[in-house]
């Protein structure tokens, strides 16, 4: 049973292709953006020009996309890169308008954030650059992950065509 789990950690590592300590060094940068912009001056006086409600909104439905996204996937969900042998393609709920809505949920969350710490459109930006970085690096190998191991995954994606914001990415 151990040798079985380590070569399932073995396997996942592959998947990953490094990208869990990246976005954990991405992810942290990203989210200390706003406070350093705070803390050297950099960040504005324009907190009001995006009403509260709205970022708060923002915030609550990031958070109820990715416990919808994790709890549809169900098993399937983790927070390292695998296919399961029992696994088969999500189509339902928020994944039939982006194949990672997690990741979207991420950004409806963080985005607001950085806008209440540093009150700076130019902190968000430096975020949302940031986020898709190292994002775009992970989804790309979670894609190829799932293409290879995931029967229906390709047909899936022709389909569903973005990835995270519908019409944009």
């Amino acid at each position: 049973h151990d040798a079985d789990e380590h070569e399932h950690d073995r396997d996942a590592d592959d998947d990953d292709a490094g990208t869990v300590p990246l976005v954990q060094v991405g992810f942290s940068a990203a989210l200390a953006l706003p406070l350093m912009a705070r803390v050297c001056g950099v960040a504005g006086d324009a907190g009001g020009a995006v009403p509260l409600a709205l970022l708060l909104a923002c915030g609550a439905a990031g958070v109820v996309l990715r416990r919808a996204a994790m709890r549809t996937l169900g098993d399937s969900f983790s927070g390292v890169l695998r296919v399961r042998s029992e696994q088969s393609v999500v189509q339902h709920g928020a994944y039939a308008f982006v194949r990672h809505p997690g990741y979207a949920a991420h950004l409806l969350v963080f985005v607001p954030s950085t806008w209440l710490v540093a009150r700076s459109a130019l902190a968000s930006a430096l975020f949302v650059a940031v986020y898709f970085v190292v994002w775009q690096r992970r989804i790309a190998a979670e894609e190829r992950m799932l293409l290879a191991k995931l029967d229906g995954y390709a047909a899936y994606a022709r389909r569903v065509r973005y990835r995270v914001v519908p019409l944009v990415w």
